[in-house]
């Protein structure tokens, strides 16, 4: 799986927008669309197409962990995953993403990635 990872601020929501699009090895394409924005605290209050609004982050030390449920295919209602996703800083321009996925508690999967900023 290779992801790209596209965004800006949005001046006159106060928000950043970006588009996180999946390319899978089997073919598949899957975005996500998202808008965050800080909240009280000094929190980031986030809102993605499919898990919805009010996904709160937290910082534990230097990362910064997002707790959420999205459905994807066949895995709903009940059967939807939860993503718990862990970004830690590598220098000021990169951060390791490691998302871990469950099912009622039980892991089903982890990816890992990058996140690097390039200039415009």
């Amino acid at each position: 799986c290779s992801i790209v990872t596209e965004g800006e601020w949005n001046f006159a929501k106060h928000c950043v927008e970006f588009r996180e699009t999946f390319f899978y090895d089997d073919g598949e394409i899957d975005t996500w669309t998202w808008a965050t924005q800080i909240g009280a605290h000094g929190q980031y209050v986030s809102v993605e197409a499919l898990a919805g609004p009010g996904v709160i982050g937290r910082r534990v030390d230097r990362d910064y962990i997002l707790s959420f449920t999205r459905p994807h295919k066949w895995l709903k209602g009940i059967l939807t995953p939860r993503f718990v996703v862990r970004f830690s800083p590598m220098d000021s321009q990169t951060m390791l993403k490691i998302t871990r996925i469950s099912l009622f508690g039980v892991p089903i999967g982890k990816m890992t990635g990058f996140h690097r900023r390039v200039a415009p």
